[in-house]
């Protein structure tokens, strides 16, 4: 009579098609001829499973439209079916793919005289759970004592993510103690030989007595200083938090520890589906497009999740949660507006999985996740200046070198003392915004193509970062001015008015008139300007001041005096 073996596969289309080749069929059709072999699956995955069968004898068993895995549930399939009958025993397998499973591993499993839970060398060990940690061999007897345990273990147990594993030597429990810290003893269960250790991680732990309580996290927009739009392309460029405008994401935890459940909630001011009129909706498409806020907080959760799984973080031990957000940035004139927003989400979950002192979320390193939250998730054009300012906070220099972002992908960056930030700045931006994602034109095809004019352009703008670091080191706000005036003109000279705008050169025409430098703060729409320094007195600068506000403001931008932001807070 032919040994059976039960092989567990809760698994995606895409990871039977991986499956699905001919040395693995071989592995299959090798085993059958020994051994009688079932693969549980749920309905998700069964339709899938059974195109990947095709003609094999291997009989696929559906446990149905289950959330959540439960050995118990299995045990039950495989008895109700009678795939296994008193006289026999049976081998478990649980993986997390088909492909796991070798020829080697399958001859191990049923040669092997063990009757203790192993360690799978096939399985992935940044994903290991109860699905794929190990193997066992159980009589009916076993299984059905197993089924009455388990199913009791599962109730109390698994929904603060109880984890089955086995000490069988040293070596087991060093690679235990690597993926799971903290671990306590919740019980130790001994069912006709088949001993499993159950354990509780401390985060776990903190699971079951974890309040409801939001967490709350802010970003701020940013003010390009100097430099910009030269972080893109291997330029240098100094940035300012300010504290004028911010996005808030508010994390609120699920009320119940079983409930994995995230959602996000919709803020009908940033993502309107209902309008007055027609015309409502009109004059909202016309200003602000036809993609929300959302779909940045749908792509940070997904890019911060992927990142996660690739860095070996186990986001699972927690409930799930509801991701609100809300921002008094305004849309699309170059203030960072859709970075803070993911910005912010990437600091509420940091702080929520308790990340804040792993390596993998340094301040640079959630710079680029934000960045790749925008660029590759959803194509906005983009550069890191603005996710690296929103993590680190204050007035930071950075070094996009060529060297330096192409053998470690982020540049080299360094905070300089917030107080070396010259008083008087300000800002004018646009009321009626334009998609700031298109104002870069054609510039980046010529950048790519050795463009002499554009090439000379970024290096000058990283020239002009470096020598503004050493002003603001002197307090010499008369040639940081210069500086910024000269960073306008170079380029309005590559991307011309067209590109510029006559509303935006209108404004900083205007700041030129009444003595201030001036330059874009970011992409297009807003304007930052610097008195240049002068002869006059304080009463006639105070005045000059005020028509300039005046005559920014007939052009229809608003003026704001510029609020430094302190450092971010750690997460």
């Amino acid at each position: 009579m032919k040994h059976k073996v039960a092989i567990l596969a809760f698994l995606s289309d895409e990871g039977i098609s991986r499956a699905s080749g001919r040395a693995l069929k071989r592995v299959y059709v090798e085993a059958l001829s020994q051994f009688e072999i079932a693969i549980v699956t749920d309905a998700t995955s069964f339709k899938a499973v059974e195109r990947w069968n095709g003609s094999n004898s291997i009989r696929i068993l559906n446990i149905g439209a289950r959330k959540d895995f439960r050995l118990a549930d299995t045990m039950d399939l495989l008895l109700h079916h009678s795939f296994i009958t008193d006289a026999q025993s049976i081998t478990v397998i649980p993986v997390q793919e088909l492909r796991e499973i070798s020829w080697s591993l399958v001859e191990f499993c049923l040669t092997s005289d063990h009757e203790t839970p192993f360690w799978i060398q096939n399985a992935n060990p940044e994903k290991l759970d109860v699905h794929s940690v190990f193997a066992f061999r159980a009589s009916k007897a076993a299984m059905d004592s197993m089924r009455t345990n388990l199913t009791q273990m599962y109730t109390d147990l698994y929904s603060t993510q109880a984890v089955v594993q086995h000490h069988a030597n040293a070596d087991d429990a060093s690679i235990w103690e690597t993926l799971v810290r903290n671990i306590s003893d919740i019980e130790i269960m001994n069912i006709d030989n088949l001993r499993l250790r159950v354990s509780l991680t401390a985060a776990s732990s903190e699971a079951l007595a974890q309040t409801c309580d939001p967490i709350i996290a802010h970003s701020h927009a940013r003010v390009g200083l100097i430099g910009n739009p030269s972080d893109g392309f291997f330029g240098k460029t100094i940035s300012l938090l300010i504290n004028n405008f911010h996005a808030t994401v508010t994390l609120t935890p699920n009320a119940s520890a079983t409930d994995q459940i995230v959602r996000i909630d919709r803020t009908p001011e940033l993502d309107p589906y209902q309008f007055a009129c027609i015309e409502t909706l009109h004059t909202a498409c016309e200003k602000d497009g036809y993609y929300g806020v959302q779909r940045l907080m749908l792509a940070g959760l997904n890019v911060f999740t992927g990142y996660c799984e690739k860095n070996g973080v186990d986001l699972s031990f927690l409930r799930g949660f509801t991701v609100a957000y809300e921002t008094n940035i305004p849309r699309q004139v170059g203030l960072a507006g859709s970075s803070a927003l993911i910005t912010a989400l990437i600091k509420a979950l940091v702080i929520y999985y308790r990340l804040g002192r792993h390596p993998a979320f340094e301040p640079h390193l959630r710079s680029n996740l934000a960045l790749a939250a925008e660029k590759e998730a959803l194509n906005i054009s983009a550069g890191l200046q603005d996710r690296v300012i929103q993590a680190y906070g204050g007035l930071v220099f950075m070094d996009f070198n060529r060297g330096q972002m192409e053998s470690h992908g982020y540049g080299v960056y360094e905070r300089l003392p917030l107080d070396l930030v010259p008083k008087g700045l300000w800002i004018a931006y646009v009321g009626c915004p334009s998609d700031s994602g298109s104002i870069h034109n054609n510039v980046r095809a010529r950048f790519e193509k050795g463009d002499p004019e554009v090439t000379e352009a970024m290096t000058l703008f990283a020239s002009l970062a470096a020598q503004a670091k050493t002003a603001l080191a002197k307090r010499d706000s008369k040639t940081l001015a210069k500086l910024m005036d000269t960073n306008f003109a170079t380029r309005r000279r590559i991307y011309g008015d067209a590109v510029i705008g006559a509303e935006n050169l209108a404004v900083v025409e205007i700041a030129h008139a009444f003595g201030h430098a001036a330059k874009f703060s970011g992409s297009g729409g807003c304007v930052v300007g610097l008195w240049r320094g002068g002869g006059d007195g304080v009463e006639e600068k105070l005045e000059k001041r005020r028509e300039m506000k005046r005559r920014i403001r007939e052009v229809g931008y608003v003026f704001e005096e510029v609020v430094v932001a302190a450092e971010e807070e750690d997460v």
